[in-house]
Order: structure tokens, then C-alpha cells, then sequence
């Protein structure tokens, strides 16, 4: 399964009333791909947390190892580009939630994602975790 950085943010960084939900999804999947991006996503979200929601820093570095040692694959993204771009343009939806969009499509996959609004443009392609955790 694709799966999107907030998935990793809640679960890892445990500051949600999603985090045990979440927790649950990685630990049940046996192959976790992910672009090449969620790295960055997950390392803002980290810094955020930290300065924003009073994380202990040393939680937003264990997130960092924690999140390198479930994921089973990392996409380059610069090969999705030109089809998240597209996507893009059609749902009127950003392009960096595209390329987790285009990872599912090209990879025969669902995304496991919270994102309300990228789950209702792409119903075919995402799962909310609950949905996922249920089937």
C-alpha cells in the first residue's frame, strides 16, 4: 500500500486522537511505498510538532528512524510528475498530494491517507485508514 505522510505523523508522533488508528495501519501492512517526498513532508510536520505542539525533539528524531525503518519502498517522484500534473489540473487538487495519486495508480495500489478532501476527489484510489483497518 501507498501510504501518505500523515499517516506516519499521527502514529509516530502520538499527539492525535488518530494516533492509535494509524499505529495500527503500519503495523498490519507488510509492504509500505511511499514517494520520495513523504521524507520531507514528515521532517516539516516534525519541525512543526516540535515548535508548535510542544513534541519533545527527541520524538520528532525518533519519527525520522522510526519512519526509514517501516517503509519497504521510496519512489523517486521525478517520474510522476507529468501524470500528477495532469491529475492535478483535472480534480483541482495540489500537485504534491498528486504524485501519492499517480504512486497508487502506477503501482496498483490504494493510498492509506486522513485527507478528507483528496479521499473525496480520489475515491478509487485512497482508503481512510478505518477503511482500511475494517476490510
Amino acid at each position: 500500500m501507498v501510504v501518505d505522510a500523515n499517516v506516519f505523523v499521527f502514529a509516530l508522533l502520538g499527539v492525535t486522537e488518530y494516533r492509535d488508528e494509524a499505529l495500527s495501519v503500519l503495523q498490519t501492512l507488510e509492504d509500505i511505498v511511499v514517494p520520495d517526498l513523504v521524507r520531507a513532508e514528515i521532517l516539516n510536520a516534525c519541525s512543526k510538532w516540535v515548535r508548535v505542539k510542544g513534541v519533545p525533539e527527541q520524538s520528532a528524531l525518533d519519527t525520522l528512524v522510526y519512519t526509514e525503518s517501516l517503509v519497504t519502498q521510496v519512489v523517486p517522484t521525478d517520474y510522476l510528475w507529468e501524470q500528477a500534473l495532469m491529475l492535478s489540473f483535472q480534480a483541482n487538487h495540489g500537485a504534491m498530494d498528486c504524485l501519492y495519486i499517480a504512486l497508487a495508480q502506477n503501482k496498483g495500489m490504494k493510498l492509506i491517507t486522513y485527507d478528507d478532501k483528496l479521499r473525496k476527489k480520489f475515491p478509487a484510489e485512497t482508503l481512510h485508514p478505518t477503511e482500511f483497518l475494517t476490510s
